[in-house]
């Protein structure tokens, strides 16, 4: 999916977008896509969320999974309003 998004924000002229101010909502979208990529690719792998303890404390990873759903959430709904002129 991050190789489709770069392919798509360069051949449509999406770079410049991240530039201005008014294409905040693409960084985010950018940002949310690295740390759920992260969390995928690299340190689950790694068994670095493991060593931590974090699937051993039911709270923490509650509240993490909370806190990730929320910036998944928020990017899906800032998102549509910036790809429809909203910002």
């Amino acid at each position: 999916m991050g190789a489709v998004g770069a392919y798509l924000l360069a051949s449509l002229g999406g770079t410049a977008r991240l530039i201005l101010p008014s294409g905040w909502w693409i960084d985010l979208m950018i940002l949310t896509w690295s740390v759920f990529a992260l969390l995928l690719f690299v340190l689950e792998p790694l068994g670095l969320l493991e060593k931590t303890g974090l699937w051993r404390r039911p709270c923490g990873f509650l509240t993490l999974h909370a806190l990730l759903r929320g910036l998944a959430l928020v990017t899906v709904a800032v998102a549509v309003i910036g790809s429809h002129g909203g910002f």
